[in-house]
């Protein structure tokens, strides 16, 4: 019996472990491959490596195949020298793999390098304000998590992801307050309730 084929869709961060960022950034690696069908929600996206946004790419192109199926030429995309070392290494994380699941082959190419906070909020939102998002999110109650809603409420009555932050115990807890809206974002969007402003493959 065939094993169910995971679904999923790629919001505005695309995650990279941090042993192949810089083979990305020298150009050797121009691909990901993730396991089961990743559906690209927009043409651009951001490079999210080791806890930060490190570039944005732009997805060229998204091809669905069977591993068994994948070349030599796949692995060199990949920053692999050989087939086999590519899929040796897709088992290292993957280790229940079978050479008849669908896997998706994402092929990118890096527009910009980004360092520290080098970033438009409202970009990162799908061109909608933290404040929006908040008060989207809260409306048609998206989230059961009372903690989630606590940020989000914070987002909407201090008026910024600084000042939620500082409420919520200082200026380290921005990264927290910055998932749940890339969260509410994504749920946004997969249940209909907005449309991205910014490009998006949909």
């Amino acid at each position: 019996m065939e094993r169910r084929t995971r679904r999923v869709r790629l919001g505005r961060h695309l995650t990279i472990k941090s042993e192949y960022l810089s083979a990305i950034m020298r150009g050797e690696k121009i691909t990901t491959i993730r396991r089961g069908i990743v559906v690209p929600l927009y043409d651009r996206v951001y490079l999210h490596s080791g806890g930060k946004i490190v570039g944005e790419v732009e997805i060229e192109s998204t091809r669905y195949l069977r591993v068994k199926n994948l070349t030599n030429k796949d692995a060199l995309l990949d920053g692999f020298k050989s087939k086999r070392e590519l899929i040796a290494h897709l088992r290292k994380y993957y280790p229940d793999l079978n050479d008849d699941d669908w896997i998706t082959i994402l092929k990118f190419r890096l527009i910009k390098r980004i360092s520290g906070e080098e970033i438009e909020e409202d970009s990162t939102y799908c061109g909608y304000s933290p404040v929006e998002i908040a008060r989207l999110a809260l409306a048609y109650g998206i989230f059961q998590s009372s903690e989630k809603r606590r940020i989000l409420a914070l987002v909407l009555t201090r008026g910024s992801i600084r000042e939620a932050a500082l409420e919520l115990g200082g200026l380290h807890r921005r990264g927290i307050v910055r998932r749940v809206l890339r969260e509410a974002v994504e749920k946004l969007i997969e249940h209909g309730f907005i449309k991205p402003k910014s490009s998006s493959k949909g």
